[in-house]
């Protein structure tokens, strides 16, 4: 789960936890999954950070993780997605919009980086890194 924040060019991006257990859309990830999640949204909840949830839904980079049983967890920019009235209104830009309208194409550029957003990201990757390379008990799998 993760911020919403306005976009230079007014549309708006989602970004994260990558859901388990939270009986909507697609199912839990591996065992380990459900602390990630909670990991990265109390980081976000204690830097007063709007944010929603986004399921595991095999597109990306963890899909060989969860297929083989490796608890994972993230922030996610919201791609292609359209961003609703009510996202809009929580985190600013413009409903019906795609959440990033360079998303995979020619303005997918260095230009286009939110960094506002870039740096939240780079924030709670950083704090679950530094957690869980410290300890890896609350995963379930030990030290």
């Amino acid at each position: 789960m993760s911020p919403i924040p306005p976009r230079p060019e007014g549309c708006g991006t989602l970004r994260a936890a990558r859901r388990s257990p939270d009986k909507t859309g697609e199912g839990a990830g591996p065992a380990g999954s459900a602390q990630i999640e909670a990991l990265i949204n109390g980081f976000l909840d204690k830097k007063g950070k709007p944010h929603e949830g986004s399921d595991f839904d095999g597109r990306s980079d963890y899909g060989p993780f969860i297929a083989n049983g490796i608890p994972a967890g993230g922030t996610f920019t919201g791609a292609e997605g359209i961003k609703t009235p009510e996202q809009a209104k929580r985190y600013g830009g413009t409903a019906g919009a795609p959440y990033d309208p360079n998303y995979h194409g020619a303005g997918d550029t260095l230009k286009n980086i939110d960094l506002k957003a870039f740096d939240t990201n780079l924030d709670v990757i950083a704090h679950a890194v530094g957690t869980y390379a410290q300890d890896l008990s609350s995963l379930g799998k030990g030290k």
